[in-house]
């Protein structure tokens, strides 16, 4: 693709008979060290002043809008077919060979001081190029400020900031320090960094020094996160400015993976431990929640959290003296990831049967949870599913799901009971939600045991830390809403409020709530 028809010359009238020339085009720099250097000094060996530049690493690598000055046309023409020579109007881009910054100390945010004549554009940018840096945000238009430019930069060590701002001293450059590496949690806030650069210096952050070899190893795989946050930002479009979006899905995926390995510390839950049942859960570090039931020989569990956290979980359970491979069913109170991300790795693995609801397919094989409910936001919400799903690494079920009936057996306030099955001398209802959270969500209750297992109903929130709660709301931000009907939800809380009250008033015992993030409590 060449962009040499972006090439525009017009000429202006700037005194009486006097005339100036400008140059407007898009030109493709390699995104590397030096090359802004080597233009300007291509622009002034043409006497021509550069009015208008504009680059956005993070929007293109390579793309540069300017507009340059000049007295002759023939100079300016000349310009362009130098720039032609140089393959500057060629798409030449490849992925996989541009620097990728993982260091918030080695970047720079300044608004600099810069004459309006030719030259020093030139000047400044050769100081930059001598200490290694390379622009990735530059903004400077005669128009709006003729005397200054923003200018975000990159370089090789963070002690080549310090040396480019004490030479901008010695030199008496005018300046205005707007970042400098010291508050890693500023870094969202860096124009010009690509989208995975960001995610992998909040992980880097949020890592120990000691861990720097698992921050390489992601950086390797690098491409395939890039072309999901590019996806995801061109495809959102406005909707992606709600809550800072950019910021909220990096911090969950980054929170999630480090909180792998030896930072892995679920929090078990005990509902019941006798010598004939076992029924505990555990909290996942983030997440949902995972419940565990072992009686007359068979274990299964309810949910089965972020697939992120499948070899830990595995370890967690032997260390627990449960058999990974005697788990034979795992039943799913709905599809979302942080409840479904291991599903597909148990069946894989140790033959485990899968069961769930007949919509929570089609919410696998769509990869979007507003499957079956659309509105103006559903765009948003498939967008952020693929996009967790990639970072959280679901994997869904691969062979045939076992699917609860959808035939109602009996109504339990507003809700109706769709199916049954037997967990030794134990029986557990299904019962079909009203989609207020997402399509296919189901609700398990054993009257004999007195537990209800709710997914994302009927939470504690006093159970929760501030990390969780931060954690949980954060798809809030992204997609406006974690349910598909906040209005039908609502309504949802009150009718399983009812019904728990009155089935409280027909026990003798205590009933035991076991939701999907928090901790477990009775009523």
């Amino acid at each position: 693709m060449t962009h040499k028809d972006t090439a525009r010359l017009y000429k202006l009238l700037s005194g009486p008979d006097e005339y100036l020339f400008l140059l407007k085009c898009c030109i493709l720099l390699p995104d590397r060290p030096g090359e802004l250097a080597a233009l300007s000094v291509m622009v002034g060996q043409w006497k021509a002043n550069i009015v208008r530049f504009y680059y956005n690493r993070s929007e293109h690598p390579e793309v540069v809008l300017l507009e340059i000055v000049g007295k002759r046309e023939v100079d300016l023409r000349s310009l362009i077919d130098l720039f032609t020579e140089k393959d500057y109007f060629e798409d030449k881009m490849t992925l996989g060979i541009h620097q990728n910054i993982t260091d918030p100390e080695s970047i720079l945010n300044v608004k600099v001081r810069l004459e309006n004549k030719p030259g020093t554009l030139g000047a400044y940018s050769k100081l930059l190029s001598e200490h290694g840096a390379n622009v990735i945000y530059m903004l400077y238009d005669e128009d709006k400020d003729p005397h200054s430019a923003q200018i975000v930069l990159a370089t090789p060590n963070p002690k080549d900031v310090r040396s480019i701002l004490k030479e901008m001293n010695e030199r008496d450059y005018y300046y205005k320090v707007l970042y400098d590496g010291k508050d890693a949690s500023q870094i969202h806030e860096i124009i010009g960094l690509k989208l995975n650069e960001r995610f992998f210096m909040r992980l880097n952050h949020l890592l120990e020094p000691s861990d720097a070899e698992e921050i390489k190893k992601i950086i390797r795989s690098t491409e395939e996160v890039s072309r999901k946050l590019i996806s995801f930002s061109q495809e959102a479009g406005e909707d992606l400015e709600k809550g800072d979006v950019y910021a909220q899905i990096l911090a969950l995926a980054s929170t999630s993976i480090a909180r792998t390995g030896h930072r892995f510390k679920p929090l078990k839950m005990k509902v019941i431990e006798s010598d004939d049942l076992t029924f505990i859960g555990w909290k996942m570090p983030t997440g949902g929640n995972i419940y565990l039931m072992k009686v007359d020989g068979k274990t299964v569990l309810f949910d089965c959290g972020y697939g992120i956290y499948f070899k830990d979980f595995v370890s967690l359970l032997k260390s627990e003296g449960f058999a990974p491979e005697h788990i034979t069913d795992i039943y799913l109170t709905h599809a979302d990831a942080d409840h479904a991300g291991q599903s597909g790795l148990f069946e894989r693995e140790f033959g485990t049967h899968i069961h769930a609801h007949p919509d929570s397919i089609q919410i696998f094989k769509s990869g979007d949870r507003s499957w079956g409910i659309r509105s103006r936001h559903s765009p948003l919400n498939l967008h952020f599913t693929r996009l967790i799903n990639q970072f959280t690494e679901i994997t869904p079920p691969g062979k045939e799901i076992t699917t609860f009936s959808t035939n109602t057996i009996r109504k339990i306030g507003h809700f109706n009971v769709i199916d049954r099955f037997e967990l030794g001398k134990y029986t557990f209802e299904v019962i079909e939600s009203l989609s207020g959270h997402i399509k296919g969500n189901v609700f398990f209750f054993c009257s004999g045991l007195g537990i209800f297992i709710s997914g994302d109903y009927l939470l504690d929130v006093s159970s929760l830390s501030n990390d969780e709660i931060v954690n949980l709301n954060r798809p809030r931000f992204l997609m406006t809403s974690t349910n598909l009907n906040s209005t039908v939800f609502k309504k949802e809380m009150e009718y399983l409020k009812e019904w728990l009250m009155e089935e409280k008033k027909n026990r003798k015992s205590k009933l035991t709530i076991c939701p999907g993030h928090g901790k477990v409590y009775q009523i």
